[in-house]
């Protein structure tokens, strides 16, 4: 059975696909025709060669800061429809970036992020083809432009938290080894997550973590993200662990180990006084060690 519709039935979708993950792909042509028609369904243009599933590097305003051309997912934010984000909470979800941050607030915008979750739901193994093939075009456009030895990199998990390692298969990520580097943020417990070398995650803190949360992150060679109370090119709070800016590029591999990646709060809806704000965790009445990452350096 080529198409996965049983999945498009089901809640939890993140869930229920890494339970039944690696997700074989289908000829290329059979995965633009049901990207075609997915897309026609939703009241698109049904041009099954022009309509990019990736959002480009220019596409992101934070992805595209980083150090390499970064071609990113761009699914349901949080629980909205099929939940495609396990460990969202109320606190999260309803100021999400994928929800309340530049294009994503139009309903336009959200509605491209429901279809393309549907088409994962409902055409699984179309919809890792189509990725499959979105990103060699965009690594051999990036070698024709810059030379053989170029590489791109990729945020599979704009706004959504899936475990793709589980879904795509390891082997997968293997084969891009050395061409794309992929990474992403995510909540789910350690125990749960792949290892894949070309992968790199970086936990994000929300308002149930816990100081021996931020230590086993940093035993296990992870980072833990933070989102503080600042805003946008405001400095840094102090910090009892060592903590870089994490707006100043969102090339998340190119972190030292054992940092906080302080997160600026974006958004209207996001307040200062949020249990997701957690500043608290950084200890701010102890001694600040601050380690200054520029996109210079970044590089």
């Amino acid at each position: 059975m080529r198409d996965g519709t049983q999945w498009s039935l089901v809640k939890n979708l993140a869930a229920a696909l890494e339970r039944v993950g690696p997700i074989e792909p289908v000829p290329l042509n059979v995965a633009r025709q049901d990207w075609a028609m997915v897309r026609e369904v939703y009241g698109r243009k049904p041009n099954q060669y022009s309509a990019p599933l990736l959002t480009a590097p220019d596409g992101n305003a934070k992805i595209a800061r980083s150090n390499k051309p970064t071609y990113s997912l761009a699914l349901s934010a949080g629980r909205r429809g099929y939940n495609v984000c396990p460990c969202a909470t109320d606190y999260c979800e309803d100021p999400c970036l994928g929800k309340c941050a530049g294009r994503n607030i139009f309903a336009e915008t959200q509605t491209a992020q429901d279809m393309r979750t549907y088409f994962l739901a409902a055409y699984p193994r179309s919809f890792v083809t189509v990725l499959d093939d979105e990103l060699w075009r965009g690594l051999l456009k990036r070698q024709r432009d810059v030379g053989p030895n170029a590489t791109i990199a990729c945020r599979l998990n704009a706004y959504s938290d899936v475990i793709w390692p589980r879904v795509l298969g390891t082997d997968w990520f293997a084969k891009y080894r050395n061409l794309i580097t992929f990474y992403d943020y995510t909540k789910r417990h350690p125990r749960t997550l792949v290892n894949v070398p070309n992968y790199h995650l970086t936990i994000s803190a929300n308002e149930r973590t816990t100081h021996a949360d931020i230590r086993a992150a940093f035993a296990s060679g992870r980072n833990v993200a933070i989102v503080g109370a600042r805003r946008y090119g405001e400095p840094l709070p102090a910090s009892i662990y060592p903590i870089i800016d994490g707006d100043r590029t969102d090339a998340r591999w190119t972190d030292p180990r054992g940092v906080i990646v302080h997160l600026s709060r974006k958004g209207k809806k996001l307040h200062a006084e949020s249990p997701f704000i957690r500043d608290d965790l950084l200890g701010l009445t102890s001694a600040s060690v601050v380690i200054d990452l520029s996109p210079r350096r970044a590089t």
